[in-house]
């Protein structure tokens, strides 16, 4: 894949979207399958790499410590059953579990509004070394996550189109 060169920019300019960005400029136009503005995101299975590995697959050549990858859901649990689960208890729908470790969500997931209308909502994760298992303790790392899916009626989640914006703090 051909990377984006920020070199003939001025200096001090990034990529540096705002969230309502994110969502409207980049996450629909992946969704409705308009490449030619997305190009420079890679699609891949974030939540099978390493937080560690994926500067070097990042789509956009920056010295920046954050990187842009769309990613589709994958299921945590297949044969959900909704009997079994206790009243108001929502099913984890994404499996973010890797070889290393976990992303572990961190605080209330928080709404991104353009003027008026919801359109999308963000998810803060934080990488854990270890199992998610209660019986171990996991290690905290620096990497930082920020999900991001959109909330519109006409995007209902049937098309691949997570994004994940990755970085270290």
């Amino acid at each position: 894949m051909e990377k984006l060169s920020l070199d003939h920019l001025p200096p001090g300019v990034r990529f540096s979207p705002k969230d309502p960005e994110v969502i409207e400029l980049y996450l629909k136009n992946k969704i409705i399958g308009n490449d030619k503005d997305t190009w420079f995101i890679p699609e891949l299975k974030f939540y099978e790499d390493e937080p560690w590995d994926l500067p070097i697959k990042s789509g956009i050549a920056t010295e920046d410590q954050e990187w842009f990858f769309f990613t589709g859901q994958s299921l945590k649990h297949q044969k959900d059953n909704q009997k079994k689960r206790k009243r108001g208890q929502k099913q984890e729908l994404v499996n973010r579990q890797t070889k290393a470790g976990f992303w572990k969500s961190t605080g209330p997931d928080r709404e991104i509004e353009s003027g008026e209308s919801l359109i999308g909502m963000k998810k803060t994760l934080v990488f854990h070394i270890g199992s998610n298992k209660k019986e171990e303790k996991a290690i905290r790392t620096n990497w930082v996550m920020h999900e991001y899916r959109t909330t519109q009626k006409e995007f209902d989640g049937k098309h691949p189109g997570q994004v994940g914006f990755c970085n270290t703090i």
